[in-house]
């Protein structure tokens, strides 16, 4: 589990900075990792993980996913032979959350405890 979410932190600061050279962090930011509970369709029976990033001062509450794609025809079966393309998603926590109790899955949320020095660090990667 590490090694994954270190990868989708090193993914999630790429896109970021592509996005904003910029980019920062108040003291107020924070930086948490959302667990969604599994779903009853073959996308998403293992669940999902994803990055969220929320501060009040620059008005920021957003969610950096590895894994989506398209849904088009064939997808179940790509999906189970491994061989989707999946890329970097970006949503609106709102969006994200509405979705996820629609469906009536959990979601668990872990603030990650980082300086203000490692959040700038974390986004600037």
């Amino acid at each position: 589990m590490p090694n994954k979410i270190t990868f989708l932190l090193i993914i999630l600061g790429s896109f970021l900075m592509s996005q904003n050279s910029e980019a920062q962090l108040s003291e107020a930011g924070e930086i948490s990792v959302l667990t969604c509970r599994q779903g009853d369709d073959v996308y998403n029976m293992f669940g999902h993980t994803t990055i969220w990033i929320n501060d009040p001062t620059f008005q920021i509450n957003e969610l950096y996913n590895y894994g989506s794609n398209e849904f088009k025809p064939g997808f179940a079966q790509k999906f189970l032979r491994g061989k989707l393309n999946y890329k970097l998603g970006k949503q609106s926590y709102n969006n994200f959350l509405r979705n996820y109790t629609n469906e009536k899955r959990s979601v668990i949320a872990q603030q990650l405890n980082l300086t203000p020095e490692q959040k700038i660090i974390f986004i600037v990667i």
